[in-house]
């Protein structure tokens, strides 16, 4: 095998392992994107008009989110009722 063939050999398969990790991070990119929009989907729906205000007061989705996950950590998941079980609780007359 002459030098010329290793060489290009060698470009070719760092070429396809350069390929592969931009394809990887990519994808990892925007799984975490997709990820994310999950996490503010379920919090926009479970806090509804108190997510959007914290949205308008912190400017951005992700420190809403943030913020609404801290006062959860804070108080405690079972003392922090959504709008939704609160609703369901006042329609059903029960306190959980």
């Amino acid at each position: 095998m002459s030098n010329t063939t290793l060489v290009v050999i060698v470009l070719v398969a760092v070429a396809v392992v350069a390929v592969l990790l931009v394809a990887f991070f990519v994808f990892r990119r925007r799984q975490g994107q997709r990820e994310q929009q999950e996490r503010q989907e379920r919090a926009r729906q479970e806090y509804g008009s108190e997510f959007e205000r914290l949205v308008e007061e912190r400017g951005s989705e992700r420190e809403a989110e943030r913020e609404l996950r801290e006062r959860r950590e804070r108080v405690g998941a079972r003392f922090v009722p959504s709008p939704r079980r609160a609703l369901e609780a006042t329609k059903s007359g029960g306190s959980g």
